[in-house]
């Protein structure tokens, strides 16, 4: 049976975020935890965020 790899999503609010995510970042790729690093504003674009939101909720290679 093939191992099938998941995913985290690390979703910020803005790109000011990353040094308070950066050390997540680093401790996923020390243990190579795949994951995806996007910036979405629920204040400046709140549909854009749910609409990533409720595409992950579809894609069954994101961790839940």
């Amino acid at each position: 049976m093939e191992k099938k790899t998941m995913k985290v999503s690390i979703l910020m609010g803005s790109k000011s975020d990353l040094d308070t995510v950066q050390e997540t970042v680093n401790i996923f790729k020390q243990f190579g935890v795949s994951y995806e690093l996007k910036v979405y504003s629920a204040h400046r674009t709140p549909k854009d965020l749910a609409c990533y939101v409720e595409g992950l909720a579809k894609n069954k290679d994101f961790l839940r």
